[in-house]
């Protein structure tokens, strides 16, 4: 049986219901714990989902996700959520940036045929 704390002002009211009035709100209520017994549940379920993803990203290994070179093959990777970057493709990041500050708004085929260096090694790693 649910029990419900009420002050004196919800008891009156609740009191002065018609049974069935009384009925429907018993219902709600007991509806309204289910689903936060529910919501409970769902909220562990998803805490241990999360550390069962993040236990198995450990085991996997990290890698960049634009160059797909492992932790080992790098200086520095840097984490964000989900996706990883190393210090090389944020070198040739850097440069393609700067070389777009200093050029004019037209792209050079340099800076073009970097960006498409940069943007197929992540095509590579996903087509694996």
């Amino acid at each position: 049986m649910l029990v419900i704390k009420m002050d004196e002002k919800v008891k009156a009211d609740y009191d002065s219901l018609e049974p069935l009035h009384k009925y429907h709100a018993d219902r709600f209520i007991q509806n309204l714990a289910k689903l936060q017994r529910a919501e409970k549940r769902l909220e562990r379920q998803i805490a241990r989902s999360e550390d069962q993803y993040y236990k198995n990203e450990m085991k996997r290994g990290i890698a960049c996700s634009f160059c797909g070179k492992d932790k080992d093959e790098v200086k520095r990777i840097i984490a964000g959520e989900g996706v990883y970057i190393c210090n090389e493709c944020i070198d040739l990041c850097t440069e393609i940036l700067s070389e777009d500050a200093t050029d004019s708004k037209e792209a050079t085929p340099t800076s073009t045929a970097r960006k498409n260096q940069a943007t197929s090694g992540s095509d590579k790693k996903g087509k694996k």
